[in-house]
């Protein structure tokens, strides 16, 4: 396998397992997609979630979706997104594979609208802002 090859499986490996905001900065998530922007479609075939594996591939978008608790990604999703649709990963009209499914039918943007109305659920029992908001989102 060539050296740009490899460095290229290596940079799709960081954005699946390893990107996190607490070691990486946006600039740095740039500087690496502008090196490897081929990264940003590498699916993985072993991820998991919970100890659980999926059994259906996953981009990097969706990792940094499906992890975003224990890696802190949840920052790096809007900078993904529009790298990746500026190179249509996942698809025509897949937001740069925010809208392309995976495990059980579901999307990076679901998973991510999900966690943040069972924060919502929370928050609303204590203040009636936070119960409107989630009542426009229909929680």
């Amino acid at each position: 396998m060539a050296m740009i090859e490899r460095l290229d499986l290596d940079a799709g490996l960081v954005l699946r397992h390893r990107l996190g905001s607490d070691e990486h900065t946006e600039d740095e998530l740039k500087t690496l997609i502008n090196a490897f922007p081929s990264a940003l479609s590498q699916l993985d075939h072993n991820p998991e979630y919970d100890g659980t594996p999926i059994v259906n591939l996953i981009l990097p978008i969706q990792s940094a979706a499906l992890f975003h608790e224990e890696r802190n990604t949840f920052s790096f999703i809007p900078l993904l997104a529009e790298e990746g649709d500026k190179l249509n990963v996942g698809g025509e009209g897949q937001r740069g594979g925010l809208l392309a499914e995976y495990a059980d039918g579901l999307t990076a943007l679901q998973i991510e609208v999900t966690d943040v109305c069972n924060v919502l659920q929370i928050l609303a029992g204590h203040d009636s802002y936070y119960d409107s908001i989630r009542s426009v989102l229909i929680c």
